[in-house]
Formats: structure tokens, C-alpha cells, sequence
């Protein structure tokens, strides 16, 4: 049941397509082919009454619009089964087509680029450049040329011809700033120009480069806090952020006996399956490193499974150091399970406490003592 706007897929309005479609009353109608925006080919035609005909018969060629980025694809297109991960894929992918840029916010490993790498495909299509950048992972001094590039001759050791940087190299496709966080604040004062400019100036040169890319960005701290104590620009974070998606820990997700399965058809060359007890330690584990820690945890035990089925000695020793023999209390159980469901209602309001109190008929007041007793904080 999936919709498509007219002017999405055919890369006019309805009163173009009508008028090149259109055949006056009373004659046969041929075919008229019709170019679908993504590839194909669709025949069609239109009869105009009388009454109408003087508004569509006889008018000139439709005016071309500029065509449109690929259609924002459904939550279907991602594997993914987790109802909130599907939904900010949703978003993201409207808002980027629209550029509109976007902040992703999440625990370090929760899959933040592996989400903006699929809404970039879904938006702008695999051909075009995806660029990731993890700001933590390079040095303060090496930053600034990483991002704008330099000029020959900038600097001792910097190429004769120069270097165009990782922005230019996202030009006409998305820019994607990991951990922006920890970018220093000189190197942020130079992205809010080239966001504002939409222009590059390398390092050693007085020259400006065009650059044209659509920009999403994520940080596992509060960007807030971090203005606050001086670490990150405040007019750079209005500008990045023209929405904000907060990306589930992999602890909060709902599929995630769906995600080792698929995980383990990537990981091994053959087919390879948990044991039950096995899947029961892997889904109560907190997960501290989210999807990275579950990806290494898998790829160590899918090497040692005899016959495809992985057993609990399969697994890494520091795993083992991490769990307890203990089985859930009854009670546990019943608090593990009712915090995963006011979680999912949260959700479902964008953590609008007024609304969920509302759906739960209880007060605001009743609502944050029962979110502190069951561990869950407000977003």
C-alpha cells in the first residue's frame, strides 16, 4: 500500500502530465510513452471532456522541472526489523532528499553509519560519493588538511600538486562527520564557512573552491553539553543540526535473534546457527559495544563451531567473563519486559512524556518515577 507522488515518478506535476497525455474527446486514444524517474518506460494516455479541453488540448510541451533525487525509499528497503531503526531510517531518508541535514545521536557502535550510508543510497543512489569521516580517529594537526585539502607547497612534506581534501571529494554526494564531537574548534570555525559559502578554501591557498554535497553528521556525546563547556561551536550545531535521530543501543533493539542470523550468513562462508542456550545468553547481554562487540563476538565463535551450530564454548573467554550463571528472577523477567515496552511507547511518541503519560493514563509525575525505577532516561 505503499504511495508515490505523480510528480515523484514521473518528474512532472499532474497538469503537465495530463496535457501530454491529453487527446480531445471523441478521438482515439493513442499511447504516449512515459519516462519513470529511476529507469522505465510506461504507455499511457488521457481523454479530456468538453469542457476541459480548451485547458489541456493544444498546449505547448510541458514545462521541464528539475528532475528530483530518487525517490525516498520505504523502512522496508533496510533488512532491519526494529520498528524505531526503521523509522529513523524513514526520516533521515526525507529529510536528506529535501538536504536537509541531519544529526544522529547514539552509543558508539549502534550502527549510526551504517544508517546514513543506506539513507544516502536510498536518496542519491550507490553511483554517487559516499565520504565518511571519523573526526576521533584523526590527529588535531592533520584534520584541517584532511577535510579542506592544501595547496602545493602548503607546507613541508605536502604533495607538489596538492591535495583536494575528503570535502571536495563528496561533491554531488553526501559528506558523513563521525564523532563531530571531537573535531577541534579551529577545524569547526572552517566547516561552518564551507557549510555557509558552500565553497572550500585548501590550506596555503586564497583560493575558493566550489563544493555541492549534502551533509549528515553524528556524535555519541551531548553536543549541548559540549557547548556549554566550550568544546564545540554552538552556531555549528544549529547548523548541522536541521534534525536530530537518536539511534537505539543494539540492548533496546527488537530483533536482534533476526540480526544474528543475518550477521552469521555474512560472517561465515558456511551455513551457521546458534544453540538455543547460546541465543538466550547473546540476547540478554547488555552490549556495551552495541553492533561492533555483537559482529566480533559472532566472527570469533562462527570459526570454532563444529558442524554450523555454535555452542557456549564456542564463545570468546572475555564473553564468558561478562555473564553470570544466574537465571532471571521472575521478577526480572517482568521489569526486563515492561521496560522494553514503555521503551517501544516512548518511542512511538518521540519521547514526548506529556503524550505517553496520556496514552498510559497516568500523570507526567507517575511517569518519570516508574522511567527511574525501571532505568530508563528521558531523550
Amino acid at each position: 500500500n505503499n504511495s508515490t507522488d505523480i510528480s515523484e515518478m514521473f518528474e512532472m506535476d499532474v497538469e503537465n502530465l495530463v496535457a501530454k497525455l491529453a487527446t480531445p474527446e471523441g478521438q482515439g486514444a493513442s499511447a504516449t510513452p512515459l519516462n519513470i524517474a529511476g529507469g522505465g518506460v510506461l504507455f499511457g494516455s488521457v481523454t479530456i471532456p468538453q469542457r476541459m479541453r480548451r485547458r489541456y488540448v493544444g498546449r505547448s510541451t510541458p514545462v521541464a522541472r528539475k528532475a528530483p533525487s530518487l525517490p525516498a525509499r520505504s523502512a522496508a528497503d533496510i533488512p532491519d526489523k526494529d520498528a524505531a531503526l526503521r523509522r529513523i531510517f524513514e526520516i533521515g531518508t526525507r529529510l536528506h532528499a529535501k538536504d536537509i541535514n541531519v544529526l544522529m545521536s547514539g552509543e558508539t557502535g549502534s550502527g549510526k553509519e551504517y544508517l546514513a550510508r543506506h539513507i544516502h543510497e536510498a536518496t542519491l543512489g550507490k553511483s554517487k560519493a559516499f565520504v565518511a569521516i571519523n573526526c576521533a580517529a584523526l590527529p588535531e594537526g592533520l584534520i584541517e588538511n584532511e577535510l579542506f585539502g592544501h595547496a602545493g607547497g602548503a607546507f613541508t612534506g605536502s604533495a607538489r600538486d596538492g591535495f583536494g581534501g575528503r570535502i571536495r571529494e563528496a561533491n554531488g554526494g553526501t559528506l558523513f562527520l563521525d564523532e563531530i564531537g571531537d573535531m577541534p574548534l579551529a577545524a569547526q570555525g572552517r566547516l561552518l564557512r564551507v557549510l555557509e559559502s558552500r565553497t572550500v578554501e585548501p590550506l596555503g591557498s586564497t583560493k575558493s573552491v566550489p563544493v555541492d554535497f549534502r551533509l549528515i553528521c553524528a556524535s555519541n556525546v551531548d553536543l549541548n553539553a559540549a557547548v556549554a563547556g566550550g568544546k564545540f561551536r554552538e552556531d555549528l550545531l544549529y547548523r548541522i543540526k536541521g534534525a536530530r535521530l537518536a539511534v537505539p543501543p543494539l540492548r533496546e533493539r527488537s530483533d536482534l535473534v533476526d540480526l544474528i542470523g543475518r550477521l552469521l550468513a555474512v560472517l561465515s562462508d558456511d551455513y551457521v546457527q546458534c544453540e538455543d542456550d547460546v541465543l538466550s545468553l547473546l540476547t540478554r547481554h547488555g552490549w556495551p559495544g552495541n553492533v561492533r562487540e555483537l559482529i566480533n563476538v559472532l566472527q570469533y565463535a562462527a570459526v570454532f563451531a563444529e558442524d554450523g551450530v555454535i555452542e557456549r564454548h564456542h564463545l570468546p573467554d572475555d564473553f564468558h567473563a561478562t555473564q553470570t550463571n544466574e537465571t532471571p528472577s521472575p521478577r526480572q523477567t517482568m521489569e526486563r519486559a515492561e521496560a522494553d515496552a514503555l521503551r517501544q511507547l516512548l518511542r512511538d511518541h518521540q519521547w514526548h512524556i506529556s503524550n505517553t503519560a496520556k496514552a498510559l493514563g497516568i500523570g507526567r509525575n507517575t511517569l518519570y518515577r516508574r522511567m527511574a525505577r525501571l532505568g530508563i532516561e528521558r531523550r
